[in-house]
């Protein structure tokens, strides 16, 4: 059964995942909706496991803003793994309505690829 409440749009942002006790991994996102993700790579991580994700988003003013949240993986694939934010904050939701729903590509609105999450 599918549980989204938001369409899903292809994006092209970088992600840090960190699983708990392993080294973080970059990953590129593919998509992304307003209660998750998904991201390549990743597909060690398992079901049910919890992931501590940072995305990066740019700004009007041409600076990026990092955020930071826990998820959950919700499904696995053999080109990466379904991540459900577990919770977030309200400036993070205005960014994700902002990619989604603004009008025009997102692939434009996001941050290069050249941008380091740290």
């Amino acid at each position: 059964m599918d549980r989204r409440w938001s369409d899903r749009r292809p994006v092209c942002l970088r992600a840090l995942l960190h699983g708990r006790g392993a080294e973080g991994i970059f990953a590129p996102v593919l998509n992304v909706g307003m209660e998750g993700i998904f991201v390549s790579g990743g597909d060690h991580y398992e079901v049910g496991s919890e992931v501590d994700l940072s995305l990066v988003f740019p700004t009007e003013q041409g600076d990026t803003r990092e955020y930071a949240l826990s998820c959950r993986v919700v499904h696995r694939q053999q080109d990466g793994v379904g991540l459900h934010f577990c919770a977030f904050h309200r400036r993070l939701f205005r960014e994700l309505e902002h990619l989604l729903y603004a009008g025009g590509d997102p692939i434009e609105r996001v941050v290069p690829t050249s941008h380091a999450v740290r």
